[in-house]
């Protein structure tokens, strides 16, 4: 396959970055939205794309000019890397698409086996046109998507315990002002109190 670079970049790229939108929305607990993480993916395949496909370009088009490319357009190299990258893309936002938000549940866990299954057969098929094995590039990509993913993951799951944390503090010095407004008041309205206490 003589695109086969551009296929893999493209692929790999678009699943992993809309995959980690989807990991850090799951992990801060802010993917009850199904339009938003749509939104967001979609956003991110042609911008992201259109970006790798530029810089691809780019790329291509010195190396052929200093002669270290043979036989590759620069212009197809750059449309198989956006063209794979959108399509590919569109994978983990499938089953938000089908699904509706009372079903959002559902939906975050076939979006993950989705990707995941992509990623396993990514590799594969890089395995099968560069003649090695099948199963183990197959796994290779498979770790890879997923360990970018639990690290967005944790990231969400870190800024969602911060934020429950500032939550709370803001919370408990709402309440230390109350009372001591209230106290405020209560001595303004009963002098007597006041002298007793400083008795």
């Amino acid at each position: 396959m003589k695109y086969l670079g551009e296929f893999t970049l493209g692929s790999i790229d678009s699943l992993i970055t809309n995959f980690v939108v989807i990991s850090s929305a799951l992990g801060g607990n802010v993917a009850n939205d199904k339009y938003l993480l749509i939104l967001f993916c979609l956003a991110n395949c042609f911008g992201d794309g259109l970006s790798m496909a530029v810089s691809q370009y780019n790329n291509k088009s010195t190396e052929i000019a200093q002669k270290l490319s043979k036989n590759k357009s620069a212009f197809l190299s750059a449309l198989v890397t956006f063209i794979s990258f959108v399509i590919v893309g569109l994978v983990p936002i499938i089953p938000f698409i089908y699904y509706s938000n009372d079903e959002i549940n559902i939906a975050k866990k076939l979006s993950i086996l989705v990707t995941l299954v992509s990623f396993f057969i990514i590799g594969m098929i890089k395995g099968y046109y560069l003649k090695c094995c099948m199963t183990t590039y197959g796994l290779q990509t498979l770790a890879l998507g997923s360990s970018a993913a639990l690290i967005a993951f944790s990231i969400g799951k870190f800024v969602e315990q911060y934020n429950d944390i500032e939550e709370t503090y803001d919370k408990s010095q709402e309440v230390q002002k109350t009372k001591s407004y209230s106290s405020q008041n209560l001595t303004q309205q009963n002098p007597q109190i006041t002298i007793q206490l400083r008795r």
